[in-house]
Formats: structure tokens, sequence, C-alpha cells
């Protein structure tokens, strides 16, 4: 397990010792929402963290939201 405490299952029950910022930037790339991912986070994971610090650490990883522009 790494110094984070975090691990997870990968393919055939082998495990694989992942950090916290792995776990959000898969379910990132994944396309969840922000709250989807803490819930996930929390129900598989055991991670409590608010939707307000995700985003603090989603913008310290530098991955934003792509913003939908409409052809006006």
């Amino acid at each position: 397990m790494n110094p984070m405490g975090y691990s997870s299952l990968t393919e055939g029950n082998h495990r694989e010792d992942v950090t916290r910022e792995d776990l959000i930037r898969d379910y990132f790339y994944g396309g969840y929402t922000n709250l989807e991912i803490c819930g996930i986070l929390l129900l598989r994971h055991e991670i409590v963290i608010s939707i307000r610090h995700l985003k603090r650490i989603l913008a310290m990883m530098g991955l934003r939201r792509r913003m939908l522009q409409n052809d006006c």
C-alpha cells in the first residue's frame, strides 16, 4: 500500500497501489461529474472529500472541463 493508504483493484483481483490523485484523474477522464467523483471516492475507496476540495485538487492538477460554445 502506498504512503497515502489508497489501493485499487485492477484486472483479476490484482492489487495496485494508487494515489488519491490517480483515482481522481481516472474518474475525471472517465467523464464523471465532480459530484459523482466525490461519491465514488467515498463509496468505493472510503476517501472523504468535499466538492470544493475536489475542485481545488483538479485545478492543482491542471484538469479543467471544456466550456461549450454556442454558435449564435
